[in-house]
């Protein structure tokens, strides 16, 4: 009886140049964008962003006098890409307030963390902080008690 895996005692592990595992780790993210920008992206396409600053744009540089229904190109009525862009603003203006709650809390979070590990770290941290905001104007010379 032979055995299976002879073949196995005279091979060895040889990697050809640019060869690695089946599965590798490719990163898609390679522009590094923020969480609002990927949320933004989920909602509303490049694509569906850029036709909508197109229609907008050609709609505020066609004559006020000429109709849609004059022009063989548009189809949209007067007004109605204004309309899609100020919802898309406003869609946009939504994520970013529930993107900075969600924000704010995690800081919270992690300065309720730091005070109850180090306490003279979050001592430090707020000092700082507070020097930084005092320059930039607001409680300038001020200390909270």
């Amino acid at each position: 009886m032979s055995n299976p895996n002879w073949f196995s005692w005279y091979s060895f592990p040889f990697f050809a140049p640019l060869s690695g595992a089946v599965t590798q780790d490719i990163e898609t993210n390679v522009l590094k964008i923020s969480e609002t920008q990927k949320k933004v992206f989920e909602k509303y396409s490049l694509f569906q962003q850029l036709e909508t600053l197109f229609a907008a744009v050609t709609e505020l540089k066609r004559p006020r006098g000429i109709s849609t229904e004059a022009q063989s190109t548009g189809t949209q009525s007067t007004g109605e890409a204004m309309k899609r862009l100020e919802e898309m603003i406003k869609g946009v203006e939504e994520i970013k307030q529930r993107h900075g709650v969600a924000v704010r809390g995690d800081a919270e979070r992690a300065l309720s963390r730091l005070k109850a590990v180090n306490p003279a770290q979050y001592e430090a941290f707020m000092r700082d902080h507070a020097t930084t905001r005092g320059n930039s104007g607001g409680d300038a010379g001020q200390t909270k008690d």
